[in-house]
């Protein structure tokens, strides 16, 4: 992955991995194309079985690493880079994690707080697994849907895990992910950027936005490297809009030291 790069996290509303037959997750397919979106984390995807799939053709290549309920779909050089180095990847229902590089991607479907704890606790035991895998030179990226919405940071809190922009409402899963990212060294990305229109999620019974949607990774790298986090237009496919994130892909001083 060379120069800039951009990434997106997307709720598909159960869009069926069964393509072509599902032609909606046909339509998701060619919108992330023409974006240009090289990494693309996909969740409430709808799967009957967990697996990877390559897609070649003369005018597409890609490959989808996938879940039941959430995938990470991979385009052109990012997928000749997963086939050049082997298959290092990490499948559960709602967690998906791939590594790409120096890029350690993870996709997440995190479960409405409060509905099964059974399904809570399999989550966050799948999550931790992935992150105790992280090696020091590698760069952390988690996208998804996590059903949280963090809002922004006020003068009078001391914790550096979250900035200052975000929507005013909140919900009750913010403090469990705000104790799991300080815990774990982790950033929300989407809080260190000022961008218009926010929301990700329309809730039609309150008539109100919600930034659910997003990216979370490790401190060290801060977020130096990221160049600008949006909320694209797209609100056909979902009730929600995808969150993009575009990212420059150089190295750091770590990983050009030699052995």
């Amino acid at each position: 992955m060379k120069g800039k790069i951009t990434l997106m996290t997307w709720n598909v509303q159960k869009a069926s991995t069964d393509f072509p037959r599902d032609c909606r997750f046909v339509e998701v397919l060619r919108y992330i194309q023409k974006k240009s979106v090289k990494i693309i984390f996909l969740s409430e995807i709808a799967s009957r079985e967990q697996g990877i799939l390559w897609i070649k053709s003369r005018k597409l290549f890609g490959v989808l690493i996938y879940g039941r309920k959430t995938a990470i779909f991979l385009w052109d050089d990012c997928a000749e880079d997963l086939e050049k180095q082997g298959y290092q990847k990490w499948i559960s229902d709602r967690v998906v994690a791939v590594k790409v590089g120096k890029h350690r991607l993870v996709a997440c479907y995190q479960p409405i707080w409060g509905k099964s704890e059974d399904d809570i606790r399999k989550y966050g035991e799948d999550l931790e697994e992935k992150l105790i895998l992280k090696r020091r030179n590698e760069w952390l990226i988690i996208g998804g849907d996590f059903n949280s919405q963090v809002g922004g940071r006020h003068s009078k809190v001391e914790t550096d895990t979250y900035g200052r922009y975000g929507l005013g409402r909140t919900n009750a899963a913010r403090e469990d992910l705000i104790h799991w990212m300080e815990i774990n060294n982790l950033w929300w990305v989407n809080s260190f950027f000022d961008h218009p229109n926010r929301g990700t999620w329309y809730k039609k019974r309150y008539k109100t936005w919600h930034e659910i949607d997003g990216f979370v990774t490790t401190r060290e790298e801060k977020i130096k490297l990221i160049r600008n986090v949006r909320t694209d237009s797209e609100f056909s496919q979902s009730d929600h809009k995808p969150k993009a994130m575009t990212k420059a892909n150089k190295m750091s001083k770590m990983e050009n030291q030699q052995p």
